[in-house]
C-alpha cells in the first residue's frame, strides 16, 4: 500500500515478508520455500531459491544484495545466504544442531545466529528449564565459516526461550550484539518499567526483565537467576 493513500495491491500468496532495503522487492515464504515479487505489484513473484527443506525467516542484507534465510530440515536446521547477482546459495556453519535467527551485521559481511544443540529425535512437547546450552555464533558470508562468541551457562536458562520481537538478535555499536538471556552476576542494570501498555504481559513478569552487558569471556551463571536483555562482543572483527 502507498503512503498516498491508494488502494492496496496484491503482490502475492504467502507470509514473512522482508522488503528490500533497496525498496524494490519483497521477499516471503510460500509452502516452505522462499519467493519474491516487485514490490509496485507489476510483475508476477517467482520462486527465488529452490532448496532441501522447510525455508523460513528471509532477511536481507543491509544493502539489499543477499538474502538470508532458516532452512529446516527437521531434526536440524541450516541458515542459507542467498546471492541472486552471482547465482549461489551458501549454507553458513553447517552442522547437525538448529540454527535460527539470522541477523545480519551492519556492514553485511557476517550473519549471526542461534544455535539450538539438537540431539536428532522429535521434540519433547513439555517445557524445559535446562538442558545442552544453546549458544550464539557468527559466520562469515563470503566463506561460510564460523565461531561461537557466546554459550549459556548450565542449568536454568540453558535452554532458549524467544522474546516477542521481530529479532531475537541485534547487532550494536562497538562490535556488540544485544540478546534475550539470564542475568550474570553483578552485571544488572536499568530495570523495566513495571507499567505497560500490553495487557498480555503482566507487571510481575516484566518486573523480571532487565538489560545488562556480558563479555563472552566472562559468561558464568548466576543465583538466583534473572531473564534479561543481554549482550555479548564479537570481539570488534568480522567472522
Amino acid at each position: 500500500m502507498a503512503l498516498d493513500g491508494t488502494a492496496p495491491r496484491k503482490i502475492g500468496e504467502g507470509h514473512s515478508p522482508a522488503v528490500s532495503s533497496r525498496g524494490d522487492r519483497v521477499a516471503f515464504v510460500r509452502k516452505g520455500q522462499v519467493w519474491w515479487a516487485s514490490v509496485d505489484g507489476k510483475s508476477a513473484p517467482s520462486q527465488a531459491i529452490k532448496a532441501r527443506g522447510q525455508c523460513a525467516g528471509p532477511v536481507w542484507s543491509p544493502d539489499g544484495a543477499r538474502l538470508a534465510f532458516v532452512s529446516g530440515r527437521g531434526d536440524h536446521g541450516l541458515i542459507g545466504v542467498y546471492d541472486p547477482a552471482a547465482q549461489w546459495l551458501r549454507y553458513l556453519d553447517p552442522g547437525t544442531d538448529s540454527d535460527i535467527e539470522p541477523e545480519w551485521s551492519p556492514d553485511g559481511r557476517s550473519v549471526a545466529f542461534i544455535r539450538i544443540p539438537s540431539s536428532g529425535l522429535r521434540a519433547v512437547r513439555e517445557p524445559h528449564r535446562s538442558g545442552e546450552p544453546w549458544s550464539i555464533r557468527v559466520a562469515a558470508v563470503d566463506t561460510g565459516a564460523g565461531r561461537e562468541i557466546w554459550r549459556a551457562p548450565a542449568g536454568p536458562g540453558s535452554v532458549f526461550r524467544e522474546v516477542t520481537a521481530r529479532n531475537q538478535l541485534l547487532w550494536a555499536g562497538g562490535g556488540r550484539i544485544v540478546f534475550p538471556g539470564r542475568a550474570t552476576a553483578g552485571r544488572i542494570s536499568i530495570p523495566f518499567p513495571r507499567k505497560v501498555e500490553n495487557p498480555r504481559c503482566s507487571p510481575r513478569a516484566l518486573s523480571r526483565w532487565k538489560t545488562s552487558t556480558l563479555h563472552p569471556a566472562s559468561a558464568r551463571s548466576c543465583s538466583p537467576p534473572t531473564r534479561a536483555i543481554r549482550t555479548a562482543a564479537t570481539c570488534g572483527k568480522s567472522a
